[in-house]
């Protein structure tokens, strides 16, 4: 089957340009893009940690932070929302070896995913909270990001011992907790964080 389409005026092959390339068919091989949802198990765990602290589930701010890796300022706006079943929308990087990985904000919630693009699924692979003068304890909840590549805790009053959970996070690369008032022994479950770069 031929089709002939004749647009003998300019005004007319450009409304039908318009069409063929604002189609949903033209893109995604016809097919819409899945949206990315995060892992509810995490999802949930973010939410108990929030709580925990006290930390605001909802905001938008401009904020200047430094990357750890070339020392240069980064300027940015963000919005996030916690609560919602997929706090991962704006924050997710194509790979493990994105920059954006090293970047840490001072007294901002920093969260960045990692989607799968076979199931859509995303995983929280960093959490970064340095510098909000929390206190309390280090919940267990963060046992159940277990994705987590990079954990900041930094800068804040945080007390008791480590938990032994935090031996679950065996992806952790990155684990910051200097500048706390944590006491007591390191857990033996820490030699379970093989990937372990830096404390």
């Amino acid at each position: 089957m031929k089709i002939q389409i004749n647009c003998s005026s300019p005004i007319a092959s450009f409304f039908f340009l318009v069409l063929i390339f604002s189609s949903p068919l033209f893109f995604y091989d016809g097919l819409a893009a899945p949206d990315n949802k995060t892992d509810p198990i995490e999802v949930d765990a973010l939410n108990a940690i929030f709580r925990n602290w006290n930390i605001p589930f909802t905001g938008s701010r401009t904020y200047v932070g430094v990357n750890s890796s070339t020392g240069g300022i980064i300027i940015r706006t963000v919005d996030w929302n916690i609560s919602s079943t997929s706090p991962c929308t704006r924050f997710v990087v194509d790979n493990s070896e994105d920059e954006r990985i090293s970047i840490t904000f001072h007294r901002k919630p920093d969260i960045l995913c990692l989607c799968s693009q076979q199931t859509s699924l995303c995983n929280i692979i960093k959490l970064s909270l340095w510098g909000f003068n929390v206190t309390g304890m280090i919940p267990n909840a963060l046992q159940n990001l277990t994705k987590l590549q990079i954990l900041y805790l930094s800068k804040n009053n945080f007390n008791g011992s480590l938990p032994p959970q935090i031996g679950n996070l065996k992806n952790i690369q990155i684990l910051g907790l200097s500048n706390n008032k944590l006491g007591g022994n390191l857990p033996m479950s820490l030699w379970n964080l093989t990937n372990l770069e830096s404390l």
